[in-house]
């Protein structure tokens, strides 16, 4: 059995304390009442669902496949990695 799949029959409380201690945050986007937050574990990425009106997480889920990563791409910010300042050039 694959560690995705492991990860998958832990209880919540048990894939949280995991992703705090070992995985890595990547970034998190806020849609209507959720905030999303995006986990790098062991070569997955799992998504932390988190309910701003109820104050709780929802659900924890492990990308399948890289369909929903297109929400984070949409929401990285890279004008300071493309801004030009010609005086740190010349």
């Amino acid at each position: 059995m694959k560690r995705a799949e492991l990860y998958k029959l832990l209880p919540i409380e048990d894939k949280i304390e995991l992703l705090m201690r070992k995985g890595e945050f990547v970034m998190s986007y806020e849609a209507l009442d959720y905030e999303t937050w995006l986990y790098a574990l062991d070569g997955q990425l799992v998504e932390i669902i988190y309910s701003i009106v109820f104050n709780r997480i929802e659900d924890i889920r492990v990308m399948e496949d890289n369909k929903r990563i297109d929400i984070y791409l949409e929401n990285i910010d890279i004008t300071e990695l493309i801004a030009f300042d010609e005086e740190d050039y010349f």
